[in-house]
């Protein structure tokens, strides 16, 4: 259920890109990462899917209208609908909480940290204050590595706390609210902190300055990019999403000295995910990646490919943040793929399918005999336009989520089993009825599915365990 995303079309398209409009995206996706993850445990349940749909339509509503208060309303209402009944009076005056960090990546000597908690809207139940917030800092595996307590006296409320004791590494920030004895913990936050941080950061800059004359290639598109994303992390700038600052300066770095190979990066709080810039003949396209850890670690053969296209609005970042919280790269990962999430800017092209596998196999055991394709709404066209800009045989499965079109190159789609699914109330629902229509016409073998009570963006969320389950024999070797 990925409503927000259609509304962050509309504030990718008119809302200038500023620092307000980056946040309001980032605290946009935080709520519903925490929405998506209450909704994956009861997603099957048809009364579950009923009882959230209005909500998620009057998000739709909202966003459209630019009321984005609103839609922040109606994300939240949805995600209280998720909760036990009798939780729900407790839970709502503490839902429309947010917490604001001024910086998310700090040098080990810095002793303290701001953060600042308020409310997005105001709540029909009145709020009880004081209440007291815990602020955790966790490593990958969950456990606590920093505890400490503090009051909130009033909203909008700042303090500082506490990471001192912080050592080097990514590190996920949670705060949970105690009120009246109730609990509520807030979507979490990436944290990062690397020693001797600003002079690490320069002689990373003047190391890949000082072979600037070079030819550009994947790997230095790829350290351009993430010098960039640490230069806004550095100076404090909102981004869409959580980066893994200290991770990204140690890739820099690793490929400074290792041109080609993957970088190692044991035991970070997002291993083997990775952001690149793949070079190509005419453009670059940029990509989120994720990696099994046997590839990671140089132990595996050749492993599969599932490249993921997002919809309007999105980024390289939605198949990882959202659809789901991110649920497709957990998948991936169990299943041993290789999964690739191009950025698909509106008014620029993506490379193709070919092109991003002949980058990626300089830097990963890629099987070229076992790629398959997803897209979701836009990202289903795109997926359609690469299949057929394709070579015969080079792709061995599609999957066309919430939008689609009529083919163009039938003798290409008699050969590609294809999966095409809709939510009953999805707009995209005719597009994908006109896809699947095509195919059959020509011969072609489609899996189709209607998903009831589920409209446009949450097909992918509902879809992607049938959608692994018919992967899995199609990518066997």
């Amino acid at each position: 259920m990925k409503t927000w995303w259609l509304a962050l079309t509309v504030l990718c398209l008119v809302v200038p890109s500023s620092g307000f409009a980056q946040q309001a995206r980032y605290q946009l996706g935080k709520q519903v990462i925490g929405f998506e993850t209450a909704f994956q445990q009861s997603m099957s349940q048809l009364e579950s899917r009923k009882a959230v749909l209005p909500s998620l339509e009057r998000a739709v509503q909202a966003f459209f209208s630019m009321s984005f208060s609103g839609a922040e309303k109606s994300i939240d209402d949805a995600w209280l609908k998720l909760l036990p009944e009798e939780q729900q009076a407790e839970i709502a005056p503490l839902m429309p909480l947010r917490l604001s960090l001024a910086k998310h990546w700090h040098d080990t000597n810095a002793a303290e940290m701001e953060i600042a908690l308020s409310a997005a809207y105001e709540s029909k139940t009145a709020r009880s204050l004081p209440f007291d917030i815990e602020v955790e800092f966790k490593d990958r595996q969950g456990k606590t590595l920093v505890s400490q307590t503090k009051t909130v006296s009033a909203l909008p409320y700042k303090d500082v706390v506490s990471i001192k004791d912080l050592s080097e590494g990514d590190w996920e920030c949670c705060v949970t609210v105690i009120s009246n004895q109730v609990r509520w913990t807030l979507p979490s936050q990436i944290v990062s902190c690397t020693n001797a941080l600003e002079e690490r950061l320069i002689n990373a800059k003047e190391n890949f300055e000082s072979t600037k004359s070079k030819d550009p290639n994947t790997q230095r598109r790829s350290q351009q990019l993430m010098l960039n994303l640490l230069r806004d992390l550095k100076n404090g700038r909102d981004l869409e999403t959580d980066f893994p600052a200290h991770q990204l300066l140690v890739t820099v770095e690793q490929w400074d000295n290792a041109a080609g190979a993957l970088p190692q990066l044991e035991g970070s709080l997002l291993e083997g995910q990775y952001w690149l810039e793949l070079d190509g003949a005419k453009s670059s396209t940029v990509v989120r990646v994720s990696i099994p850890a046997n590839v990671v670690s140089g132990t595996s053969d050749k492993v599969p490919v599932l490249f993921a296209f997002h919809g309007a609005g999105g980024s390289e970042n939605m198949f990882f943040d959202a659809y789901g919280a991110g649920e497709i790269a957990a998948l991936s990962k169990k299943a041993g793929y290789i999964l690739v999430c191009p950025r698909q800017p509106l008014m620029v092209g993506v490379m193709s399918v070919e092109e991003m596998l002949e980058q990626l196999s300089q830097i990963a055991p890629i099987d070229r005999e076992r790629v398959a394709v997803l897209g979701h709404s836009m990202g289903a066209a795109q997926t359609i336009s690469q299949v057929e800009r394709s070579k015969a045989g080079s792709i061995r499965g599609a999957v066309i989520l919430g939008g689609g079109r009529g083919i163009s190159k039938p003798d290409l789609w008699k050969s590609i089993p294809v999966f095409a699914g809709a939510g009953e109330r999805d707009f995209g629902r005719r597009g994908v009825q006109l896809f699947a229509a095509s195919c059959r016409k020509e011969g072609g073998v489609v899996r189709e599915e209607i998903y009831e009570a589920i409209e446009h963006l949450g097909i992918v969320q509902v879809a992607l365990p049938d959608v692994f389950r018919w992967l899995e024999p199609l990518l066997q070797k």
